[in-house]
């Protein structure tokens, strides 16, 4: 377990560190990372000092002064435990946000309270939601967390701020209209990954991340069905598919590369979110994100009269608290129900 090891970190200022860490074990079993410096020799003597201190039973050096740079705790973080996640791009994104804000060397000690405070309002000057700007928050914290259970810093600075209000408090889901009006729209862009995946948005109730990640290998057309090995949860979902969703696939095939669901044949970016957002300036839809797609399914399934818990399993909620704000949406003409669920594209 214990070892000496070196990663490079290019920091947003260009700067570049490698330095040599070292980690092993104390004596109640708790693994421990140290930073060490330049000189690899340096770092195997700490190692040696370290673990002859644990053998011994003697003290070790608080090494919970925060000095750590959080950009390079932030690339640690997403080597060791975002990447692990399905929605790691996002942390990586939002992480890299606060470091522009914060400073490329800004250290872990020096993140406090009234600068996060700082941060929220040049967001919500910004124009940016309260959700979005707690979900900037959520991801500082959970970062700093793991920063105080590495013996990094003493404790997490910013635990005690709480979220901001104002978040939507109810569901945007799509009426059929708006629905056929926005799989029309995305019909006419330029782009071709975009009706199909709306197409299968709207037909599965998927996440953006579990289709954007999507391989062709986790679908399997004889079964009609779709398999995420990691979802937002950390299980793996195994759905069954419609043919609307069947037939949006097909017409995938044809310019997909070998990997990738949504992926091009050259490798060539696919830029979503343009695409996106003029389709729904096209439709006429306004007060609209993507993830509304996956309430809408679920709002039309619990119309249509689905059980609950087949539509947490269908979801891929580990919890049926998270299912049951449908279930409110009861059944209304069945027959009529039914045929909403199902939406194919142009």
């Amino acid at each position: 377990m214990a070892k000496v090891f070196r990663w490079n970190y290019y920091g947003r200022d260009k700067r570049t560190d490698t330095a040599w860490w070292i980690r092993y074990r104390n004596a109640n079993g708790k693994d421990c990372r140290e930073r060490v410096g330049p000189s690899k020799r340096q770092a195997e003597q700490v190692l040696a000092t370290r673990l002859a201190a644990v053998t011994e039973g003697r003290k070790l050096p608080d090494k919970k002064d925060g000095s750590m740079l959080l950009s390079e705790f932030a690339a640690e973080y997403m080597k060791v435990v975002a990447s692990r996640q399905a929605w790691g791009r996002n942390v990586r994104t939002m992480l890299t946000q606060w470091e522009e804000h914060l400073g490329a060397r800004c250290r872990l000690r020096e993140i406090t309270p009234r600068k996060v405070e700082a941060f929220r309002e040049s967001r919500l000057a910004e124009g940016r939601s309260p959700g979005t700007v707690n979900r900037n928050l959520a991801v500082l914290k959970r970062v700093l967390t793991v920063a105080a259970e590495w013996d990094l810093i003493a404790d997490n600075p910013i635990h005690r701020v709480k979220p901001l209000r104002g978040e939507r408090s109810c569901m945007r889901f799509l009426t059929e209209e708006e629905a056929r009006g926005l799989l029309d729209a995305c019909a006419r862009s330029k782009n071709e990954f975009l009706e199909p995946l709306v197409v299968l948005a709207l037909n599965t109730g998927a996440r953006k991340g579990e289709l954007l990640g999507l391989r062709w290998k986790d679908v399997s057309f004889e079964s009609a069905t779709l398999s995420f090995p990691q979802t937002k949860n950390g299980e793996r979902k195994d759905i069954p598919i419609n043919d609307a969703a069947l037939a949006a696939l097909v017409r995938l095939k044809r310019v997909s590369g070998r990997d990738r669901v949504f992926g091009r044949r050259d490798r060539s970016t696919f830029d979503f979110r343009s695409a996106w957002e003029a389709a729904l300036e096209d439709a006429g839809i306004e007060d609209f994100r993507f993830h509304d797609l996956r309430h809408t399914y679920a709002s039309w399934a619990a119309q249509a009269g689905m059980d609950i818990r087949r539509l947490q399993r269908l979801l891929g909620h580990k919890t049926l608290a998270m299912t049951q704000r449908y279930s409110h949406l009861g059944p209304r003409d069945l027959r009529e129900a039914v045929g909403m669920v199902g939406i194919e594209g142009s």
